[in-house]
C-alpha cells in the first residue's frame, strides 16, 4: 500500500523564518511516520526536511492520542475518520477490534453531529458527507449495512436542495443516489426494484439539473433499460402487468442512450464513440430479441446489422476490439437462427468458431468454454440443415470440452453445460430413433442436473431438472415403459409451481406443454378420465392464449385436438362396454 497523507498544514508567510511542522505521511509497508518540516519566511516556503518515525500497528484511537500528544492536537477523530485512505488501511489489516472500533466511532461522531439543532446549510452538508464516509467503510466491511447510511446522505442532500434549489445543491443529490444504487446493485437480484427506482430517480434529478446529453446521462439509461430487461414483472413492477410491456419499457431507455451516442458521435467520430453507439445498438437488439415475435426479430436483425458493420471497422482498426467483433458476429448468427435462416446462421457461427479456436490457444477456461458454447451452436444448426452426423461430432466434441473445464470450476453455468451437451445428443440418438442410445445419454443428463440441484438449489437448477425429467418420459414412453408416466408428472409440478409463481408467457407456455406430455401419456396407458382432465387444460390454454414468441416446444392446437377426440371415442367406447 502506498503512503498517504494523515495531516497537512495551511502555511502561508510567517514575518521571520520560523520552522513549522507541514506534512505528516503514514507508510504503512514499512510502518513508519514520515514528519516534514518547512523553513517559512516573508516569501512563504523555503527549504523542507523530513525525518522518519517507526511506530507500531496501533488502533484508530491509538493513533490519534500518539499524533495529538506527540504534535499539539493537530487531528480530531472526525479529522481521522473522513480520511478515506485511512480507513481504507486499517480494513486492509483485517483486525476485527480495529474495525469495530472505527464502526462505533463513526456512530459517535454521527449522534453527536445529527443531534445538533438548527443546523445550517453547510452543516448538513458536513453531515450527509460524514454518512457518506461511514457508508463507504460499511460498504467494505459488511455491505448490506451500508444501504442505511446512504439512504440517509441521499435525503439529507434532497433536503438541503429543497430548501435552496441552487446547481451545486441539486448536483450534490445525484451523487447521493449514485451511492444508494451502487450498493443495492451489489446486493444483487432480490434487490433490482430498488436499483431500478432508484436509478429512475437519478435519471429524474439528472434532467431536472439541465444537464447536457453526455455519457453519464446514456449509461444511466442503459442501466434502467438493463434493470427493465431482467427484472421480474409480477414481484418486482406496479403497474405492468405483462413482459412486453416491461420491454417496451427497457427499450425506451436503450433508445435515449442510443441517441445520445449517435449524436455523440456524429459530433466526434472517435472510436470509443463508435465503440458505444454500437453497444446501444446492440442492447436494443437483444430488446427486440426478448419479445420474440417475427417483427421484433427482423428489428433486431437489422439493429445487429449496423452494430456488425461497426464492430467490424472498429476490429479492422484496432485489436483491441476482437472481444466486441465476436459477439457481433454470434449475435448475427443467432437471430438468424431464431428466423430460421440456417445458412446464414451457419457461416457466423464458423466464423466466430474459428476466432474462439485461435483465442483458446491460451488454455484459458474462459476461452475454451466459449468454444464449447460455439461447437454446441454449430450442432444445433447442423441439425436443422439436416446434417447429423456432423451436428453429433460438434456436439461430442462440446461434451468433452466441457467435461474438461468442470473439473476445475465451481460456477453452475458451466456444471450445467455438461448436462447440455448429454441431452443434444440424447435428443440426436432419439431423433434416429435409437431409443437406447438417447436413453443413456439422458440419463446421464438428469445425473448430472440433479446432482447440481442438489448442490445448487437455483431456480436455473429447478427448471433444468424439470427439463431432463421431460427428456426422460419422451425416450421412455417411446421404449413403451410405464415409468414415463412418473417423469413427466414430476416435469409437471415443477413447472404448475414456477407458472404460479411467475405467470409470465415462457412460464404458461412451459406448463401446457408439459401438460400435454402427461395428458398423452395417461392417454397412452389407459388414465383416460385423468387424460381428458389434462387435454383441457392445454386446450384452455391454446384458446385463451395468443404466443406472440417462438418456443422451442411447439404446441400444434390442431394435432391436439385431434388426440382429444380420440381420447373422447375411448371414453365413449369405454362407456358403452359398461
Amino acid at each position: 500500500m502506498e503512503e498517504f497523507i494523515l495531516f497537512i498544514n495551511d502555511i502561508d508567510t510567517n514575518p521571520t523564518l520560523v520552522k513549522e511542522l507541514n506534512m505528516i505521511t503514514l507508510d504503512p509497508t514499512h510502518h513508519k511516520l514520515l514528519i516534514t518540516y518547512a523553513w517559512v519566511g516573508p516569501n512563504g516556503i523555503g527549504d523542507q526536511e523530513t525525518r522518519e518515525e517507526p511506530i507500531d500497528i496501533m488502533s484508530l484511537s491509538e493513533l490519534h492520542d500518539y499524533l495529538n500528544d506527540s504534535f499539539d492536537h493537530i487531528l480530531t477523530i472526525e479529522d481521522m475518520l473522513l480520511n478515506e485512505r485511512l480507513i481504507t488501511y486499517y480494513i486492509s489489516l483485517e483486525n476485527q477490534s480495529f474495525i469495530k472500533e472505527i464502526d462505533d466511532l463513526y456512530c459517535e461522531l454521527l449522534w453527536r453531529l445529527w443531534r445538533k439543532k438548527d443546523r445550517n446549510e453547510e452543516e448538513n452538508v458536513d453531515l450527509a458527507i460524514t454518512y457518506q464516509e461511514y457508508g463507504h467503510f460499511l460498504e467494505k466491511v459488511d455491505l448490506s449495512r451500508s444501504i442505511d447510511p446512504y439512504l440517509r446522505e441521499k435525503t439529507i442532500l434532497e433536503e438541503v436542495a429543497i430548501n435552496n434549489p441552487n446547481e451545486d445543491n441539486k448536483r450534490n443529490v445525484l451523487v447521493g443516489l449514485e451511492d444508494v444504487i451502487r450498493v443495492y446493485e451489489k446486493l444483487g437480484d432480490d434487490f433490482e426494484k430498488e436499483a431500478l427506482n432508484y436509478t429512475l430517480a437519478l435519471f429524474k434529478q439528472y434532467e431536472d439539473c439541465h444537464l447536457e446529453n453526455n455519457y453519464e446521462k446514456a449509461h444511466i439509461a442503459e442501466k434502467i433499460g438493463l434493470h427493465y430487461a431482467s427484472i421480474d414483472t409480477i414481484e418486482d413492477l406496479d403497474n405492468i402487468d405483462s413482459d412486453d410491456q416491461r420491454i417496451e419499457l427497457s427499450l425506451y431507455y436503450h433508445n435515449i442512450e442510443k441517441d445520445i451516442f449517435k449524436m455523440l458521435l456524429d459530433e466526434d467520430p472517435s472510436l470509443d464513440n463508435k465503440y458505444n453507439y454500437g453497444i446501444s445498438l446492440r442492447q436494443m437488439g437483444n430488446r427486440y430479441e426478448q419479445l420474440g415475435d417475427q417483427d421484433s426479430l427482423k428489428q433486431a436483425s437489422l439493429l445487429y446489422d449496423e452494430a456488425y458493420e461497426l464492430f467490424s471497422e472498429l476490429y479492422k482498426k484496432d485489436p483491441n476490439y476482437r472481444e466486441s467483433y465476436i459477439i457481433a458476429s454470434e449475435q448475427k448468427g443467432n437471430i438468424a437462427f431464431l428466423r430460421e435462416k440456417y445458412k446464414d446462421a451457419l457461416y457466423y457461427y464458423e466464423e466466430v468458431y474459428q476466432l474462439e479456436k485461435e483465442d483458446a490457444l491460451s488454455n484459458s477456461d474462459d476461452d475454451l468454454f466459449s468454444v464449447a458454447i460455439i461447437l454446441k451452436k454449430l450442432g444445433k444448426v447442423n441439425e436443422k440443415l439436416h446434417k447429423i452426423d456432423q451436428a453429433l461430432a460438434y456436439y461430442k466434441e462440446s461434451l468433452s470440452l466441457n467435461l474438461d473445464i468442470e473439473k476445475r470450476t465451481d460456477i453452475y453455468v458451466r456444471k450445467a453445460e455438461v448436462g447440455i451437451a448429454y441431452m443434444n445428443i440424447g435428443w440426436v440418438y432419439m431423433n434416429k430413433s435409437e431409443y437406447n442410445l438417447a436413453k443413456e445419454y439422458f440419463e446421464k443428463d438428469l445425473a448430472i442436473r440433479e446432482k447440481l440441484h442438489d448442490e445448487y438449489q437455483s431456480v436455473s437448477s429447478h427448471y433444468s431438472l424439470s427439463l431432463a425429467y421431460r427428456h426422460m418420459g419422451y425416450v421412455l414412453e417411446e421404449l413403451d415403459e410405464k415409468q414415463s408416466l412418473d417423469y413427466f408428472r414430476k416435469c409437471f409440478d415443477i413447472s404448475a409451481y414456477y407458472e404460479k409463481k411467475h405467470s409470465h408467457e415462457g412460464e404458461r407456455h412451459y406448463l401446457a406443454v408439459s401438460t400435454h406430455d402427461l395428458a398423452y401419456d395417461l392417454m397412452r396407458l389407459g388414465y383416460l378420465e385423468e387424460a381428458k382432465f389434462y387435454y383441457e387444460k392445454v386446450l384452455y390454454y391454446l384458446e385463451h392464449y395468443k404466443e406472440k414468441r417462438k418456443h422451442e416446444y411447439v404446441l400444434n392446437k390442431e394435432e391436439i385436438s385431434d388426440e382429444y377426440h380420440q381420447l373422447m371415442a375411448l371414453l365413449k367406447g369405454k362407456e358403452k362396454e359398461k
